[in-house]
């Protein structure tokens, strides 16, 4: 019985230290993530300061001195944002509708790439250049065709129609089988990409000038 046991006690022991080991290595792994982790975000809290400090002098405030209020706790609260937010005449359940299409717009930023690569093959390349289509075709309907699609359609009917653009073009995106089917979709959903300059549209015009801003 002696000689069983000492003969078991050093595995034990080796056992334990490979444990105890294994825990330090864990730990000091945690450690360092945590603190790459906590001096990248202070290089960026420093980038931030340092680029707000540049552009002070060159971006003076806009608004007037008779409508700045002095910052206070409450107004930080972002539901309490959501919450004025839904109280504006004519807004009501749109905060919704933002809330859920910027959630929508954000998952698919998170899975774009992702998504080309496991289904089309594609790579660093072939994902900059979809991404590149879609940022050409933002900036022709944002900045050429919005302006002329408001003449035509009120801002209610151009978010419905954005809306509905953007839901299609979601399925159609999942449902491609080829690369080129993905560019087709990018170009034919013109209204999609007005669907956030439509809604901010509507919130504008329904909060006064002592409103802007919050």
């Amino acid at each position: 019985m002696n000689k069983s046991t000492t003969t078991h006690e050093p595995g034990k022991r080796s056992v334990w230290r490979l444990v105890i080991g294994g825990c330090g290595v864990l730990f000091l792994l945690i450690l360092c993530a945590f603190a790459l982790n906590t001096l990248y975000w202070m290089n960026r809290v420093r980038v931030f300061a340092q680029g707000s400090a540049e552009m002070t002098p060159i971006l003076p405030e806009s608004l007037p001195p008779e409508r700045r209020r002095a910052v206070q706790a409450k107004s930080l609260n972002p539901f309490a944002s959501l919450r004025d937010l839904a109280r504006l005449k004519g807004v009501g359940l749109l905060v919704a509708v933002i809330a859920c299409s910027g959630l929508a717009q954000f998952v698919l930023y998170s899975v774009w790439v992702l998504h080309g690569s496991f289904k089309f093959g594609w790579g660093p390349k072939e994902s900059g250049w979809s991404l590149f289509v879609i940022g050409v075709m933002s900036v022709l309907v944002q900045g050429f065709l919005l302006g002329k699609l408001l003449k035509v359609f009120t801002p209610q009917r151009l978010a419905m129609l954005g809306l509905m653009s953007s839901t299609v073009a979601y399925l159609l995106w999942g449902a491609a089988s080829q690369s080129w089917m993905v560019y087709a979709v990018i170009v034919v959903n013109v209204f999609g990409f007005t669907t956030a300059s439509a809604i901010q549209s509507i919130v504008s015009a329904s909060a006064n000038a002592h409103q802007q801003g919050e």
